[in-house]
């Protein structure tokens, strides 16, 4: 038993984790919200580029645009994916939300590349605003809470 042995309050890293019944640090509903929200704001995304007019109050998004539909929903769904496992706190949930968010961050940076120089202002705005969100959830679910 000795060196195999376990302290109670030992955390090992997932990868020295998995298999052994050690107790795995699982990242907080909250960020899984976030994720779920986000994805929302990518099929809204996807549904506008359809061509579907989304009335805001005194607004309305129409906003056709065909090289963005797929995508956008793409990213969506696989956000949403990922979100499931963290809002459940299943075992893998940190590394399925790592990759999930790390695929839509990088999805987001090439619509930028896109929107930035048509100097579309209003998907400029909406790929920064998300580009902050996903960032912002990359290293919340990195950090992992002490406890």
């Amino acid at each position: 038993m000795g060196r195999d042995r376990v302290e109670r309050n030992e955390v090992r890293p997932v990868a020295q984790s998995i298999g052994t019944g050690a107790a795995v640090r699982r990242p907080g509903r909250g960020i899984g919200v976030v994720m779920a929200v986000t994805a929302v704001t990518f099929g809204v995304a996807s549904m506008v580029h359809f061509g579907v007019a989304v009335p805001l109050g005194v607004l309305t998004v129409h906003d056709p645009f065909p090289g963005a539909k797929f995508p956008e929903m793409i990213i969506g769904l696989v956000l949403l994916a990922g979100a499931v496992p963290v809002l459940a706190r299943a075992r893998f949930a940190r590394v399925i939300g790592l990759v999930a968010t790390g695929f839509a961050t990088a999805g987001t940076l090439v619509g930028l590349r896109f929107t930035l120089p048509a100097g579309m202002a209003g998907e400029i705005a909406y790929h920064f605003g998300v580009l902050t969100l996903l960032v912002v959830t990359l290293v919340l679910l990195g950090v992992r809470r002490a406890g």
